[in-house]
């Protein structure tokens, strides 16, 4: 190969590098460049400092990941606790418990995992008898044995209704999800 093959390829490599590397401006290119001082200073999509341009006709740069949107507040946060009256907005997790007021006729609901934006739950009643119905969720399911109720619930807005006591997903994330627990009495 002539000096003049092998500064090209090398030439060709680096502006491959800058157009495909992580998505972050080019950054990769900058610290090559200027040994990492424009990389700490500018880190915007698009920025000049250093960074090789970038042909029209190559296809689009490599974007960043999409983070999942965040979930509207809830008015309670993440304390479990304020549910006991049955009245609450909560941010709810993999593993967190509501415990009401039996009179409301649920014992114990536990969030076992929150995937996909489904929510898998289990509830114990708190009497001798269940009334269980849910629904409004792309993906819907419950059942009960003995007092012991589970189901999934999500891809979209949701509630399940047990005795007396309403649980409303009003948002549900990849790993978290929001609801408003009310009672019927």
């Amino acid at each position: 190969m002539t000096g003049r093959t092998v500064y090209a390829a090398g030439l060709t490599l680096t502006l491959l590098t800058g157009l495909t590397g992580c998505g972050d401006g080019g950054s990769q290119a900058k610290e090559s460049d200027k040994g990492g001082k424009a990389a700490a200073e500018d880190k915007s999509p698009g920025s000049e400092g250093g960074s090789p341009k970038k042909p029209k006709d190559h296809g689009k740069p490599a974007s960043p990941p999409k983070s999942p949107a965040a979930l509207p507040k809830a008015a309670d946060g993440t304390d479990t606790g304020a549910c006991t009256d049955g009245d609450c907005e909560v941010e709810l997790s993999k593993g967190d418990k509501l415990r009401p007021e039996p009179s409301y006729g649920v014992a114990e609901f536990t969030v076992e995992s929150i995937k996909g934006q489904v929510v898998s739950w289990t509830a114990l009643s708190a009497g001798s008898g269940v009334s269980i119905s849910s629904g409004g969720g792309s993906e819907s399911s419950t059942s009960c044995t003995n007092g012991s109720c589970t189901g999934r619930l999500g891809k979209n807005k949701g509630s399940i209704a047990m005795n007396e006591l309403t649980i409303e997903f009003t948002s549900i994330g990849e790993d978290s999800a929001v609801a408003k627990v009310s009672h019927r009495k």
